[in-house]
């Protein structure tokens, strides 16, 4: 199943108040956040991003790859949906 992006504005890895991983999305009209601390959440995120078909290989071997896909799949979106502010990847 696709997910429909609409006003696609930013995504990146983060870490939270707890400075544990985690992947945020936000759209003109959605924030959305997934933790990334184990394999059932990390499951869920890239099931997220596999929908969101970019052609991308989605898979997680270290966080520092994980946040470089995150990143590439964010400049995919950014072209294919307009808008979007993407930090530097490494900022």
């Amino acid at each position: 199943m696709k997910t429909q992006i609409k006003n696609f504005f930013t995504m990146e890895l983060v870490a939270d108040e707890n400075k544990n991983p985690m992947m945020t999305f936000l759209t003109g009209d959605v924030i959305m956040t997934f933790p990334l601390i184990n394999a059932l959440e990390l499951a869920v995120c890239n099931a997220f991003l596999r929908s969101l078909d970019t052609g991308l290989d989605v898979k997680f071997e270290s966080y520092r790859q994980y946040g470089e896909l995150i990143h590439s799949v964010g400049l995919i979106l950014e072209r294919r949906e307009g808008g979007g502010v993407l930090p530097p990847l490494g900022d």
